[in-house]
């Protein structure tokens, strides 16, 4: 028992140094690519949709996985697939050529429209002034310390974060 252990922390031993010394010998000054390899321009579409897919079984699902389609959800309903993806319309042509009935279910253009919505109703409510109706306060002492209890509706909607600040004097 005694042997294998010595042979253990020998061989430990030996490939912490050797380790070492090989890091210290070979310090790689710049890396290199084996053979050049000539720049290609790439093309990308950015025109992206949301679709959703109903597919007859799990081989359908794997074959979409194995080609590097974008699977942003799958749902299994009446030994049905949805599967919810993120195409291109080249893509969608694709997948139509491959006989599955393709549901578009948000486009780029909508998705940017949404997003343009939002951001306007977001510089709305910053630059709206907001007003407040105090429906109740209370002021309290107890162990813990001094407290203020406000119930408070803003204008600006029920979705609105307030912070109330309150300086005892």
């Amino acid at each position: 028992m005694g042997t294998k252990r010595l042979l253990s922390h020998i061989l430990a031993v030996t490939s912490v140094f050797a380790l070492t010394a090989t890091s210290f010998a070979f310090t790689p000054l710049e890396a290199k690519s084996a053979e050049l390899v000539p720049e290609k321009e790439v093309e990308f579409e950015r025109e992206m949709s949301l679709v959703e897919i109903i597919i007859p079984d799990q081989k359908t699902l794997e074959k979409l996985v194995a080609d590097g389609y974008d699977i942003a959800g799958i749902n299994t309903r009446n030994d049905d697939i949805e599967v919810q993806l993120v195409v291109s319309q080249t893509e969608i042509e694709l997948l139509k050529l491959q006989n599955l009935k393709v549901k578009v279910i948000q486009t780029a253009e909508e998705a940017k429209q949404n997003l343009r919505q939002q951001q306007q109703q977001m510089r709305s409510l910053q630059q709206a002034e907001d007003k407040l109706k105090v429906f109740r306060s209370d002021y309290f002492k107890n162990q813990s310390g001094t407290f203020i209890y406000l119930e408070v509706k803003s204008s600006a909607g029920p979705n609105v974060a307030m912070t109330a600040e309150w300086r005892f004097r």
